[in-house]
């Protein structure tokens, strides 16, 4: 949270306060508005109040107003926030939907919401703002973003440095992957994969402090029958989505 303020010091010269001050006040509203948006999107599609999809908002807003905290206004960056949470919970659906696995939703929020913030400099960037952060960088002057009447110059040039990011990340990863799949196995058996790994290897290796007043197997069976729990409302909410919003909301 801290890193997008404390940047705009170190890194782009400018001595003006509003420039920090602005993007602190831009980066809580992009993330409030984020985790409020996926806390309504949760509850209106799966009939839940989820907390954990608040977090998940919210780092979706953080990430998305990295790009432009310093260049947007306040009203754009609830704007920012609001679209990065539907960006999350659609590139989200779309993962499942495709069974490509990505269990703790890395590449929706870090990846699909980076680019989501890329774009949002090139639509939203005010030319006031962008002239005061980049002040020593006269290439950089009366760049304005497409809704504010600067045309297509800036978003296309955000869009040039997505696709660079996203091939050099998708090249060298790729490689890296590859590489390490062909030597080492990247997949748990199926066995465990049924089950939980969790049931498997962490329980099993987990060691409690003094204090707590269960044994290591009991851990085991508390968490196995957590993971039969979430298996089995998956399974009614496939077969039954509405069954299944009642059964969550009265858990």
């Amino acid at each position: 949270f801290t890193l997008n303020p404390a940047i705009q010091l170190t890194t782009r010269g400018t001595t003006d306060p509003n420039v920090p001050a602005r993007a602190t006040v831009c980066t809580t509203l992009a993330a409030s508005a984020a985790g409020i948006a996926a806390l309504l999107f949760k509850k209106y599609f799966h009939g839940v109040w989820d907390l954990k999809e608040v977090c998940n908002g919210v780092l979706s807003g953080l990430v998305a107003i990295s790009a432009g905290c310093s260049v947007v206004e306040p009203e754009a960056a609830l704007l920012c926030g609001v679209v990065a949470a539907f960006v999350f919970e659609g590139a989200t659906a779309w993962f499942l939907k495709h069974q490509i696995d990505d269990p703790l939703k890395a590449a929706p929020m870090h990846g699909f919401c980076g680019m989501w913030g890329l774009l949002f400099v090139g639509l939203m960037a005010k030319g006031q703002y962008v002239d005061q952060v980049f002040v020593h960088e006269e290439s950089f002057h009366a760049k304005v973003g497409l809704l504010y009447g600067g045309g297509e110059q800036l978003l296309v040039s955000q869009f040039v440095g997505m696709i660079s990011i996203a091939g050099w990340t998708c090249a060298l990863m790729g490689a890296f992957f590859y590489v390490y799949k062909r030597c080492i196995t990247c997949k748990a058996d199926i066995e465990n994969s049924l089950e939980g790994n969790h049931c498997h290897r962490y329980a099993e290796d987990f060691r409690l402090s003094a204090h707590v007043q269960f044994s290591s197997p009991q851990l085991h069976e508390a968490l196995c029958a957590l993971h039969q729990k979430s298996k089995t409302e998956a399974k009614i909410e496939q077969c039954n989505p509405t069954h299944a919003r009642h059964v969550n909301s009265v858990m």
